[in-house]
């Protein structure tokens, strides 16, 4: 271990280790062909031949992709970097000058349309002028047991998606099932797995659609956070609404849907319909829309990146947009990074890791997705409880969920073992933010708001179903404004252990304005613990569901869940977590060995809990209070305790949970330097920063790509900046 303080990179040179990258493994890719290669996939197959560790520099512009970039096995220690902080952006997109676009003057198009201010502005443009012949289709998605198809095309103006035409405008506006013909329980399977159903609504407004030959419908029409992207048809003498359910839920009066890919809708600000047997787009103007801008238009449907068994591949700076499929695809990969990397207009998973060790993603953002951010499927092995040590740091996270809408948050840990997402940032989203179905798994210093929008019966961070899933924790998080239709109500949940999940602390959290504070359903070793609570409408629920619906359907599938995995039972491993090895000679369906304990609520109802909780487990010193003096500053919203708080509340005593360090902290920027700038480099970027103080860096430089992988903050010689502890 050498002691590098920091210094000129003359000095570093003259140190007895790996020298300075020479040009041979050291690449620059630009678009107008002025580097060593034009495409990054050239630059990557050079690398690949290297056999050493290469620095790849990206110059600044959009690199149009029409395959993936794949990574094998024989792939390790690339670094690809957009050079000198430039904005490089890989995308499946194509891009739409918006002043190719022009007015309809088509009266049988005209006609259709049923407002008039959409006959006003609406636009067209032939597709084929900017090269799209693929207009890609619109897919069956939803909660629909096993038949999600894929995702539909987008339109995107200034980053965000645009509505494909729909009636009623609005994500929040429905339509409602006010008759059912056909529940869908009795029919057969007639696509695919789905079933027919048959409903009336409370509108005819359909009567306008007799021309539209390719309707969709986004429905809830069982529960509340079960959602359907399918077909529909009309019946238009008995305005018979005909469409399709795929799950044992089926429909009921007095629920939600509505329709879209309705050139007849087209009438509010971005709208967008594709005429398919005519190749033209049309288009109600975007806010703001002027004759210098451009629109994204992707139907591409390949993963934009592939890592399969790769080593040590790192991508910074990258902005990956534009394809229906996956934004990156990661297997058996260990090593892997995505730092200060944007990740929007994608369809399936923007970051989707499975079986992978020592993967994540850091100092990112997330937004317009179609459904998950980043899916971690089995990181880490459940049955020897190692570790998968992946993780989402210091990332922002919204809109996403947006054509999926239900089960697809921006953080799924499903399987997995001891992996983390910390300092993050979650918003705007129609169901909840993370789910996680694994162990030893840590969510922290994390703000969650604005979510489960359209959605009930529901948490910003979900799990459930699994007696086994152990060791979780939920830690030092802000959980506030969370209401159903901005009102306090029951049914949206800060934190939702659903249906016996068993084991997780939930500590040192503030729940501001959430609805109902926690829903804990019937699991067993679960604490809560040192959580400040205030202004809620209502609070932590724990109840003994699993006491009277263990031997039906979803009591046998918890066993199912639980059982899967082998040894659970015996193994030594898994001796580690309390009152498990026993559960099935231990009444499983009570809900034994809780602890809700030293909680401070504030202007908040009181906690209900069933009899079984407390008999079997431990409840006190939880105190309820109308003293707003229990937090640092209640009338400017610094939610934190204050130092009074344990007198006020009359406990020995009560942690301080720091609000501030709360989120997405101040991100580190690279600024990477292309090689013909090495000698303007001061300051080296070390492989661990765990024991950086007093500007000295205890540390080894893991090789020579090292020395060009710079934090721009720390440039100059006198600076003081902190660099970000690493785990």
């Amino acid at each position: 271990m050498k002691r590098i303080v920091m210094m000129v990179l003359a000095f570093l040179l003259l140190l007895p280790i790996h020298p300075i990258a020479a040009a041979g493994n050291v690449f620059t890719v630009a678009v107008d062909g002025s580097g060593d290669y034009k495409t990054i996939h050239e630059a990557v197959n050079a690398a690949r031949l290297l056999g050493t560790s290469c620095q790849i520099y990206v110059r600044e512009g959009t690199y149009s992709f029409s395959n993936s970039l794949s990574f094998s096995e024989i792939d390790r220690d690339i670094t690809i970097t957009a050079a000198n902080g430039e904005k490089v952006v890989f995308t499946g997109g194509t891009s739409i000058p918006y002043r190719l676009f022009e007015p309809v003057t088509d009266e049988s198009v005209l006609s259709r349309i049923v407002m008039e201010s959409g006959r006003k502005s609406i636009l067209q443009l032939k597709l084929s002028r900017v090269g799209i012949t693929d207009y890609g289709e619109i897919k069956i998605q939803g909660f629909l047991g096993g038949n999600n198809m894929g995702y539909a095309p987008t339109l995107t103006f200034e980053g965000k998606q645009l509505p494909i035409a729909c009636y009623p405008n609005g994500t929040e506006n429905y339509l409602m099932s006010t008759e059912v013909l056909e529940d869908g329980s009795q029919n057969p399977a007639v696509l695919g797995n789905l079933r027919e159903i048959k409903i009336k609504i409370n509108s005819d407004r359909y009567r306008y659609w007799t021309q539209a030959k390719d309707v969709w419908s986004l429905a809830y029409l069982c529960h509340d956070w079960a959602d359907s992207t399918v077909p529909a048809s009309f019946d238009f003498d008995t305005g018979v609404v005909s469409s399709y359910v795929g799950t044992n839920y089926y429909v009921k009066v007095n629920r939600r849907i509505k329709f879209f890919n309705l050139l007849e809708e087209m009438d509010s600000p971005g709208e967008w319909y594709v005429d398919k047997e005519k190749g033209i787009l049309y288009l109600i103007p975007p806010e703001g829309a002027k004759e210098g801008d451009s629109l994204i238009y992707t139907s591409f449907n390949k993963d934009l990146v592939s890592i399969v068994k790769s080593h040590n591949i790192t991508f910074q700076g990258i902005t990956f947009t534009g394809t229906r499929a996956r934004g990156v695809y990661m297997n058996q990969a260990d090593g892997i990074l995505f730092e200060n990397c944007e990740f929007s207009s994608i369809g399936n998973a923007a970051v989707y890791l499975n079986a992978c060790y020592r993967c994540g993603v850091r100092d990112s953002y997330f937004h317009d997705l179609g459904s998950w951010g980043v899916y971690m499927n089995r990181c880490g092995d459940r049955t020897n409880l190692i570790p998968g040590e992946c993780f989402v740091e210091n990332s922002e996270f919204e809109r996403f969920s947006q054509y999926k809408r239900t089960y697809s948050p921006a953080v799924h840990m499903f399987e997995d073992v001891g992996n983390w997402v910390s300092h993050c940032e979650f918003h705007d989203a129609p169901h909840f933010a993370i789910r996680y179905d694994s162990n030893d798994n840590i969510i922290e210093y994390s703000e969650f708001y604005d979510l489960c929008q359209e959605t009930a019966d529901t948490g910003a961070v979900y799990t459930g179903r699994y007696w086994n899933t152990r060791g979780n924790e939920v830690r030092y998080n802000y959980f506030h404004d969370l209401y159903l239709g901005r009102t306090p109500t029951a049914g949206l949940y800060g934190v939702y252990l659903d249906d016996a999940h068993s084991s997780t602390a939930v500590h040192h959290n503030v729940f501001y304005k959430v609805s109902t504070v926690a829903l804990m359903g019937g699991g067993r070793n679960n604490t809560f613990t040192d959580n400040l609570i205030v202004d809620c409408g209502a609070n932590l629920i724990f109840d003994a569901r699993c006491t009277t619906w263990m031997d039906w359907e979803e009591g046998s599938n918890i066993r199912k869940n639980t059982d899967k995995v082998v040894g659970w039972q015996t193994s030594e491993v898994w001796s580690k977590y309390p009152n498990l090895q026993n559960l099935y000679e231990d009444e499983e369906q009570y809900p034994k060995y809780n602890l809700i304990q030293n909680n401070i609520s504030v202007n908040t109802p009181d906690f209900k809990i069933n009899q079984y909780v407390t008999q079997y487990g431990i409840v006190s010193d939880n105190v309820l209070t109308d003293n707003t003096n229990v937090v640092k500053d209640y009338q400017n919203g610094d939610f934190s305790p204050s130092e009074q708080a344990a007198s006020i509340a009359g406990l020995s005593r009560f942690d301080s949970i720091p609000l501030e360090e709360i989120g997405v902290q101040r991100k580190v920027k690279i600024s990477s330097s292309s090689p013909r700038d090495y000698e303007k480099l001061k300051v080296v970027y070390l492989e661990d920063f765990s024991n950086y103080q007093n500007n000295e860096i205890n540390g080894t430089v893991q090789n020579g790509v090292d020395y060009v992988n710079l934090y721009a903050a720390i440039q100059n010689t006198n600076s003081n900046y902190q660099l970000p502890p690493t785990r």
